[in-house]
């Protein structure tokens, strides 16, 4: 889980976006869009979905619309045994 807040007096929206790399992305976020309401917070879901060939490592874009972008930088650890 990620939590998004909003410390101002103003809905933000905003939109994840995958930063693709060669061999894709195996994680996913929830809601990919949305709002967040003014001194509000919002949980966000994030997944990793195995596959044999899945990457381990994945980055999303947080873009908040007429504002800033921030990155968030993903690393599924597997545990054997």
């Amino acid at each position: 889980m990620i939590t998004l807040y909003n410390k101002l007096n103003y809905p933000a929206e905003f939109t994840w976006a995958p930063n693709l790399g060669e061999k894709g992305t195996a994680f996913s976020i929830r809601p990919a869009t949305g709002v967040v309401d003014p001194f509000k917070d919002l949980d966000c879901e994030v997944v990793w979905h195995p596959s044999f060939l899945a990457p381990e490592d994945g980055s999303f874009s947080l873009m908040i619309h007429s504002g800033n972008t921030l990155q968030l930088r993903c690393k599924a650890e597997v545990r054997t045994g």
